[in-house]
């Protein structure tokens, strides 16, 4: 009994130093732990930001992989995709660019407008080709025989249906899909783009130049030349708030013209300047004198050979099938 005692009482000893060495290093810990808790907590929080940063970012780039998926199989929400965004403050943002699959070759465009009174309008990031409008126009159905003032009236008062008929050439596609529903020159109305040269009688006579005190210089002409249309400065204002005003390939020209035109009373030169608006690849707007009446009636008059850049109405049925919308790689359209 005696023996037994002793070794009860001995493993309770055991146990008891064990039991205050165990809670000797719990309060060193503690105490640890306490001192240096700012430090703690502050590398607990970065953890957590850092975690919840990489989860936001790993829930961007699957939610815009969803929204191209989506765009494939949903027409509308492509639609809206391409969107023209205008701020508060009248600023307007247009980010996205569009290849636009022309039988003539691939077109980069940027979205111009995408709205319910113009629709979903793109337009060419550089000039297309290079037109000739003035004395030396080659284009079918002018009067007047080349290097004429004849031909150089008729150039200037069809300059409109011109540029828009050589933006149409681009509509076709590769595959013959129907992925525009028409195409302009840009500065035509954006709304009517033939306007004025499809107005006809007392419509057409209203938008001619008319004899003022000013112009009885210009009697001989009366009836002959357009005045001043002023349709390119919706367009124009619209590739200023885009910053797209500037182009990159200057093979097509220095300058991109617009389907446009304007007339300039000079006093101190005694003339009127027929002009046609236009655009340099440094994003300067200036007009370009075609021709000049003198005030001793005689003309003088020239040609000027210009870039146009297309803009395509993209049809309800097109949608985006792939791409990411960015200069390096644009959207591709199909049905």
């Amino acid at each position: 009994m005696n023996n037994f005692k002793k070794t009860k009482n001995g493993i309770t000893l055991i146990a008891l130093v064990i039991t205050v060495v165990v809670l000797l290093i719990l309060s060193g810990t503690v105490i640890s732990m306490t001192a240096n808790k700012e430090d703690l907590f502050s590398k607990t929080e970065n953890s957590v930001s850092k975690w919840n940063e990489k989860v936001l970012n790993e829930e961007e780039t699957m939610q815009n992989s969803l929204n191209i998926l989506d765009m494939v199989a949903n027409p509308d929400l492509a639609k809206y995709k391409l969107t023209v965004k205008v701020n508060e403050d009248g600023t307007v943002e247009s980010p996205y660019y569009v290849n636009y699959p022309s039988a003539r070759g691939t077109i980069k465009c940027r979205v111009l407008y995408n709205d319910s009174t113009y629709g979903l309008q793109i337009i060419a990031v550089n000039p297309v080709e290079t037109v000739t409008i003035g004395k030396n126009d080659s284009t079918p159905n002018l009067t007047g025989e080349i290097n004429s003032l004849e031909r150089a009236e008729s150039s200037y008062n069809r300059a409109i249906l011109t540029l828009n008929e050589k933006a149409e050439a681009y509509l076709e596609t590769t595959n013959n899909e129907i992925l525009a529903t028409d195409a302009r020159c840009v500065g035509s109305n954006p709304l009517d783009k033939n306007y004025p040269d499809n107005q006809t009688g007392e419509a057409k006579t209203a938008a001619m130049l008319t004899v003022s005190d000013e112009y009885t210089f210009m009697e001989d002409y009366n009836g002959k030349f357009y005045k001043s249309d002023n349709n390119y400065r919706t367009d124009q204002l619209r590739l200023a708030k885009i910053d797209a005003l500037k182009y990159s390939d200057k093979t097509n020209g220095a300058y991109f013209l617009y389907a446009s035109r304007q007339t300039m009373f000079l006093p101190s030169y005694g003339r009127c300047n027929f002009c046609l608006p236009l655009t340099d690849y440094e994003g300067k707007t200036q007009v370009w004198r075609l021709w000049a009446v003198k005030d001793d009636r005689t003309t003088e008059y020239d040609n000027y050979t210009g870039g146009i850049r297309p803009v395509f109405t993209l049809s309800t049925e097109a949608k985006i099938i792939r791409g990411e919308g960015t200069d390096e790689v644009p959207f591709e359209l199909g049905l």
